[in-house]
């Protein structure tokens, strides 16, 4: 899947948010952003370890990478032990990609999209990485996506 710019201002207020997002003080209870378009839905931050609300996450990404092999610009065939290492490779310790899970206010993940690439000379990064799932999902939420 392609990806696209977002502009940028504020860059160290960023890169704090960007630490604080990936790296909570509890990973027992990671925080979400809510958002209301028709209805509420949150994202919730991957954060830089896989423990707790986030140990189904690469089960997660891999599944819907599988269901929309075609739709990224790198295709291969997924599996949960590559989507582990590609996290622990790439994503854990990069502090400029984010990965936000889009869920129900019920906390039932359909989706998620990142925000990487930052470049802050530029006050610019790029999104992308963005895949959905429909299942257990309402009408109105499908509307949303």
């Amino acid at each position: 899947m392609a990806s696209a710019k977002i502009y940028l201002n504020n860059s160290s207020l960023i890169r704090k948010t960007l630490i604080n997002l990936k790296s909570p003080e509890n990973y027992s209870s990671i925080s979400r952003i809510s958002i209301e378009h028709n209805e509420l839905i949150n994202l919730r931050p991957l954060p830089n370890k896989l423990f707790k609300e986030s140990k189904n996450d690469a089960d997660l990404m891999t599944k819907w990478r599988k269901k929309h092999v075609n739709s990224f610009v790198t295709i291969f065939k997924p599996t949960v032990i590559g989507t582990k290492k590609w996290l622990q490779d790439c994503y854990f310790n990069n502090s400029e990609d984010i990965i936000f899970f889009v869920e129900t206010v019920e906390k039932v993940p359909f989706g998620h999209l990142s925000l990487y690439n930052f470049d802050f000379s530029k006050n610019e990064c790029e999104y992308g990485r963005v895949t959905v799932s429909y299942t257990h999902l309402t009408l109105p939420t499908k509307r949303i996506v």
